[in-house]
């Protein structure tokens, strides 16, 4: 019971201020963005929409004309990480009326991701004939800043510290626990371990957002 009241008022919280808060500017990376990436139409176009590295992107939910743009700029595969039912058929309707190859990895914000999905994950993202790769979620923030701090830990030996900054800068939610545990969870493993945010930080945060969502009332 009280597992279902946290997630019911962490979800209402978090809608809340994601409707208030406008999106979070764009990250900068030390990655050179891949030569079949046209920058300029791409990401201008594409909510929260980031180079991860020549062979992943990153962004939220793109739309159909989207999808059209980054299949002209080179891009072969999707990842979606959202775990509707109508959000599934929709999202593999839209990717592969763009011609491109359609990949569903249903995650949760409000659930720990599990082994096997990660390397599912970094299968289908290291696979060349994948290559480049498209990560989205919804909002391009939680799920999406989980997998793709993941990938950096793995691929890209980042410390689990460099990778939490960015999640934050996309947007990631410090209340979504188990994602954030699963990626020092990942560093751990790795021999590379470090200390998750604490209590203080998620409140301190939450009592920011909520700030922000109420001044603009």
């Amino acid at each position: 019971m009280a597992s279902r009241c946290f997630n019911f008022f962490a979800s209402a919280l978090v809608s809340s201020t994601i409707f208030f808060a406008s999106v979070p500017a764009q990250a900068q990376t030390n990655v050179p963005v891949a030569s079949a990436l046209a920058a300029d139409s791409v990401v201008d176009g594409v909510p929260n929409f980031g180079v991860v590295s020549p062979t992943l992107w990153r962004s939220a939910q793109p739309s159909q004309a989207n999808f059209d743009a980054m299949k002209k700029a080179g891009l072969k595969t999707v990842i979606n990480l959202r775990d509707g039912d109508k959000d599934i058929r929709v999202g593999k309707q839209m990717a592969e009326e763009a011609g491109l190859k359609y990949v569903s990895l249903p995650l949760s914000v409000f659930k720990s991701v599990k082994p096997h999905e990660i390397d599912q994950f970094l299968k289908v993202v290291n696979d060349p004939e994948n290559q480049p790769v498209l990560v989205h979620c919804r909002q391009g923030q939680d799920r999406t800043g989980t997998m793709v701090a993941i990938y950096r830990l793995t691929e890209q030996q980042w410390s689990a510290t460099n990778a939490y900054q960015e999640m934050l800068k996309y947007g990631f939610h410090p209340i979504f626990i188990g994602l954030s545990n699963s990626m020092y969870s990942i560093a751990n493993q790795l021999g590379r371990p470090e200390t998750p945010p604490g209590a203080d930080e998620i409140v301190t945060d939450l009592k920011s957002r909520f700030k922000r969502a109420m001044s603009i009332l």
